[in-house]
């Protein structure tokens, strides 16, 4: 019942939601027209423990957008890699080119890490986050650079002018599981980005000719890349 009355408010907030089948929608559009969730799923909407307000801000079926939420990080409390970059590079580039007001809290030991930010907000009520706050291996910058929107899963954000897509933890229980990432899932996620280097990649690729003006090309069906790279900009959501 309660996804039921999630799925009523959204609809009831959406004043679009009727025209959404009857255009060509670009990228962010698509992502964020599912307003009925899974059709097979029990509760397809259920979002605990988000409250009204916050289910507004953060879960696409609303179609918001928001800036992330930004900390100044010791080098020693990170840690990951990348593929081609560096990840001290890596992660340079992004505050660049996403929030390069920032930069001045840059240095070699302090790194710029961005969050979702509810679960910036999240992780800051956490003792042992509270513990490297205060003993200033982490500094919160806040909110800041351009806006971004949830997609479809809510933990993947989109902005239209970044070369990048991003998906973070979110500890939220969203339909039946919360969405915090494993370490196993993001080194899952390099091999693919290796394999997608590799010769063997088109093998993992199909046609999508059901897609507006793309009919013939190739869509990675297992990145996380903008879609730019990989279709035309008309798509309707499926």
């Amino acid at each position: 019942m309660e996804s039921h009355a999630h799925t009523q408010q959204a609809i009831d907030a959406r004043h679009d939601w009727a025209a959404l089948r009857e255009k060509a929608l670009n990228f962010g559009e698509a992502e964020q027209a599912l307003l009925v969730g899974h059709a097979f799923h029990p509760a397809p909407k259920s979002h605990e423990p988000f409250n009204q307000q916050e289910a507004e801000r953060y879960l696409p079926d609303f179609a918001p957008h928001f800036p992330l939420r930004w900390f100044a990080v010791d080098k020693t409390q990170i840690a990951g890699e990348s593929l081609h970059l560096n990840l001290q590079q890596r992660l340079t580039r992004f505050a660049a080119e996403n929030a390069p007001q920032l930069l001045n809290e840059l240095s070699d030991n302090q790194w710029l890490f961005p969050l979702h930010p509810w679960q910036g907000e999240y992780l800051l009520r956490q003792e042992w986050c509270q513990e490297l706050v205060a003993k200033g291996l982490i500094k919160d910058l806040g909110e800041a650079g351009a806006p971004w929107l949830p997609t479809t899963s809510s933990r993947s954000l989109y902005c239209a002018t970044s070369r990048d897509m991003i998906k973070f933890s979110l500890s939220v229980r969203l339909t039946n599981s919360v969405r915090t990432l494993s370490v196993k899932e993001v080194k899952r996620g390099m091999r693919l980005a290796r394999l997608a280097q590799t010769d063997d990649w088109p093998d993992a690729t199909g046609p999508l000719p059901n897609f507006p003006g793309d009919a013939g090309r190739r869509l990675g069906r297992a990145t996380r890349s903008p879609r730019q790279h990989h279709a035309g900009k008309p798509v309707c959501p499926a």
